[in-house]
């Protein structure tokens, strides 16, 4: 009896000591592939709301350049853009040639971001 008591504190002690060896498993700083997936779903929505305001701006500026080229070719003097001093016109211009390159910017990086997304 006095060996089977030995026995069963020496197993005790070994397990107690033994606990203090655990290695604890490291927590990940990193978010977990859940937590990814919800915020790539978030930027979806975000991007997919943006898209038909950007549609909107880009369908009224159209506009605006066929009503100003109409008026220009139809020599309408009634319409503003015929109204405009030379220096008026001429800083039009400009901003429409700004514009011009920004948006060929813009479409270059849509259509990279989109290849990508692709792959």
């Amino acid at each position: 009896m006095k060996f089977k008591c030995v026995i069963v504190i020496a197993f005790v002690c070994c397990l107690l000591h033994a606990e203090s060896f655990v290695i604890e498993k490291k927590k990940s700083k990193q978010p977990s592939k859940r937590a990814v997936k919800e915020q790539y779903a978030q930027s979806c929505g975000d991007c997919i709301k943006k898209v038909p305001e950007v549609q909107k701006h880009l369908a009224k500026t159209q506009q605006l350049f066929i009503n100003d080229l109409n008026a220009l070719l139809d020599d309408n003097k009634q319409h503003k853009i015929s109204m405009l001093s030379k220096e008026a016109m001429e800083e039009r211009r400009t901003k429409i040639v700004q514009l011009s390159r920004e948006l060929e910017k813009i479409d270059s990086q849509l259509q990279t971001v989109y290849d990508e997304l692709m792959l």
